[in-house]
C-alpha cells in the first residue's frame, strides 16, 4: 500500500487542511503498510458540499447516462481488482484468497 496523503474531492486531488497522518497497520504482523491523511472537519465540509452539488446534476442525467457512469466505475474496479484485493488483504491481515 502506498501512502495516500491527498483527498479526491470535486474531481481533483487536493491537500488536506491539516498535516496529521494515520499509519495503516497490517494486524497479522503489526507492520506499517502505509499512511493516510487524517483529515479535518473542514475537509469533510468541502467534500459534503461537493457531493451534494454533484448529486443535483446526477439527478438530471438520463437513466442510460447514469448506468454508463456506474458501469465506468465498475470497469475501474475490475481493472484494479488484484491491487484492491492485495490492499484489503494487508489492511485486514487476511489471506489474499479471502479478499
Amino acid at each position: 500500500m502506498a501512502d495516500h496523503l491527498k483527498f479526491y474531492i470535486n474531481g481533483e486531488w487536493v491537500n488536506p487542511s491539516g498535516s496529521e497522518t494515520i499509519e495503516v497497520i497490517n494486524p497479522s504482523d503489526e507492520s506499517v503498510i502505509g499512511s493516510i491523511s487524517a483529515g479535518a472537519k473542514e475537509d469533510i465540509d468541502v467534500a459534503v458540499i461537493a457531493a451534494k452539488e454533484a448529486f443535483k446534476t446526477f439527478g438530471f442525467f438520463s437513466k442510460e447516462k447514469r448506468i454508463e457512469l456506474l458501469e465506468n466505475i465498475i470497469s475501474e474496479y475490475e481493472k484494479r481488482s488484484e491491487e484492491l484485493a492485495k490492499t484489503i488483504s494487508e489492511e485486514m491481515g487476511a489471506p489474499l484468497w479471502l479478499s
